[in-house]
């Protein structure tokens, strides 16, 4: 199971992104109870029957990616790139060289006025992501760099 198969499992089981394992499986088990094709009422009709059952795949799909540990961390990753490319209100830009190196996490980090902190990571710059959020406030900020080529990165 692939997490890029739903836009986002979490809004479909109607849970958090910090839901622990128990937290997502009662919410899959309660939508599951009200769309499962047999627990559906006799009286509706085959248009009815096919969106509830339509909802039910989208449903146990979300609930595979969740149920995961690893295809949960994938679905995770992705969802933050689809955060990071983005395009958001940039409140200031900032260059790479003006920020914080730190070679344990392989991030560049900032200081933000409201003293929350932007933290970008070496491989978020590579893949071409080149906004940040704050970790307190609602503020972002563009970070500015040159990007190497593979030739000048090997020293060509």
């Amino acid at each position: 199971m692939n997490s890029t198969d739903l836009s986002n499992p979490y809004q479909e089981l109607g849970v958090s992104e910090n839901s622990s394992r128990e937290e997502i499986k009662r919410a899959y088990q309660r939508l599951v109870l009200k769309v499962h094709p047999d627990k559906l009422d006799e009286s509706l009709s085959q248009e009815d029957r096919d969106k509830a059952y339509k909802r039910f795949l989208a449903i146990d799909k979300a609930w595979k990616i969740l149920n995961n540990q690893e295809t949960r961390a994938d679905c995770d990753r992705q969802l933050k790139e689809q955060g990071l490319s983005q395009d958001w209100p940039v409140s200031d830009e900032v260059d790479l060289d003006d920020m914080e190196y730190h070679e344990d996490t392989e991030s560049y980090s900032s200081v933000c006025r409201c003293s929350g902190e932007y933290v970008i990571s070496e491989s978020d710059l590579e893949n071409g992501h080149n906004i940040v959020c704050c970790s307190n406030c609602t503020l972002s900020i563009r970070v500015l760099y040159n990007a190497l080529s593979d030739d000048a990165s090997n020293g060509r």
